[in-house]
């Protein structure tokens, strides 16, 4: 049996048998090609629509997007949803940014029971994946919404490179 290629320069890969790439450079590169391409991915999903008859009932006034929003998002949670986090490919950047950010919300996602507003850097159409009780994704990006507020504490370059949260503690 031959040795394994590298997926980025073709060459054979000696020394460990579990190897996938013969460099860290290659590695990272690897990791950055899939990153990009689950970016592209994630951002092209649909928006989310409004449930039949829920146009209605919605109240009028400045509220109203928020309120839609937070129906959209805690309607479309599956079983065991905790949470949720939002990503989003802003302007030249080739990846997607996550938020929350761990390092300014340990828990890595907005709760979805007392509920917890997005708080994001940009305005723009994010992708939604929600999280169990232990802070893991169920499934990946499902779809698409569109968030109008920003904090503006927040800097886009705060969001985490993966949706896949690591809490601190």
């Amino acid at each position: 049996m031959g040795d394994a290629l590298c997926p980025v320069c073709n060459r054979s890969i000696a020394g460990a048998p579990r190897a996938t790439y013969c460099r860290d450079h290659h590695r990272w590169q690897g990791w950055w090609e899939r990153t990009q391409v689950r970016s592209e991915h994630a951002q092209n999903l649909p928006l989310a629509p409004l449930p039949p008859g829920l146009d209605e009932v919605l109240p009028r006034g400045p509220d109203r997007s928020l309120i839609a929003m937070q129906v959209l998002l805690i309607g479309k949670a599956p079983a065991g949803a905790q949470g949720y986090r939002v990503g989003i490919k802003h302007a030249r950047s080739k990846i997607m940014l996550w938020f929350p950010a761990v390092k300014y919300c340990p828990l890595g996602m907005f709760l979805l029971d007392p509920f917890q507003w997005p708080e994001v850097a940009v305005a723009g159409t994010y992708a939604v994946v929600y999280m169990d009780r232990r802070f893991k994704p169920i499934g990946g990006p499902r779809f698409t919404i569109a968030i109008a507020h920003t904090d503006k504490r927040l800097h886009y370059s705060d969001g985490d490179r993966t949706f896949k949260p690591r809490p601190r503690g």
